[in-house]
């Protein structure tokens, strides 16, 4: 049996620790809220209080690092002035410790904000070129763990995230004359996630990089307004004739074949 470390159970983390323990898995959580470890254990993971800062401030760190495979599930968070020094030295941390602990598999949870929006680009491997503090963040993060022999990491870029309580039909709704009408979404369900984390971690996809979106891409001015309604909102209006902004289309094809994935949401409509 394996045991899995899950480095922030937030939104994400929380399901996917449920979910690997309902397969078996022995299964470590992070939080860094007390109040949250009783959520934590009522699913049977092993609740950890965690804290990365300049150092690593919790109870039972170094039980907690030793695992099979630990997935770093933490965002560098948009609104920190100092993310691009900050971040990839949190990431640091984290993985020494995991290698002192004797891990060698990371999973760490990037974003496709890494590329670069450049008009009527389908993403498959393509370079990164965030226009981001955060985005920055991420790629010295993704090339600092990637370079290492002392482990083996494997990068998975997740498109916009939907599902639960993130329901895409309250983002914009009732606003008016928003940009971007004919631009096409990028998003992807929690389940598709945790169903992708879970076949890298069984086939042993190592060292690897893949990002991971719904197969459909509506448009904005389509998706938006019918996501609203859906939850008995007042949809969204955008405003026509406006130069079309940069955008970014993620192909998710790579994915699908190598892990052999079928989504359950292809299209994000169908949340």
């Amino acid at each position: 049996m394996k045991t899995i470390a899950i480095l922030g159970c937030g939104w994400l983390g929380l399901s996917l620790g449920e979910y690997l323990v309902g397969q078996g898995y022995r299964v470590k959580g992070s939080t860094t809220r007390v109040e949250k470890l009783a959520q934590l254990m009522a699913v049977g993971i092993e609740a950890h209080h965690l804290t990365i800062g300049d150092t690593i401030v919790g109870t039972d760190t170094d039980d907690f690092f030793r695992c099979d495979v630990l997935v770093l599930n933490i965002p560098p968070g948009r609104r920190q002035p100092d993310v691009e020094t900050r971040y990839p030295q949190q990431v640091r941390l984290v993985a020494e410790a995991a290698r002192a602990a004797g891990c060698r598999h990371l999973l760490f949870v990037s974003s496709t904000g890494v590329y670069p929006a450049e008009r009527q680009i389908q993403v498959r491997t393509f370079p990164t070129g965030p226009t981001t503090a955060s985005g920055r963040a991420l790629v010295e993060s993704e090339n600092y763990l990637r370079g290492s022999s002392d482990w083996s990491t494997t990068v998975l870029r997740l498109a916009g995230l939907i599902g639960g309580q993130r329901q895409p039909g309250r983002w914009f709704a009732g606003r008016q004359d928003l940009p971007g009408a004919r631009v096409p979404v990028n998003l992807v369900h929690r389940e598709d996630c945790i169903q992708a984390i879970v076949a890298i971690v069984e086939q042993e996809k190592w060292g690897e990089e893949y990002h991971l979106c719904a197969t459909e891409h509506p448009l904005k001015s389509d998706y938006y307004p019918e996501m609203a309604r859906k939850l008995g909102l007042e949809p969204p209006s955008y405003a026509e004739g406006l130069e079309m902004p940069p955008y970014k289309v993620i192909d998710n094809s790579q994915i699908l074949a190598d892990l052999g994935l079928v989504l359950r949401f292809p299209d994000p409509r169908l949340i």
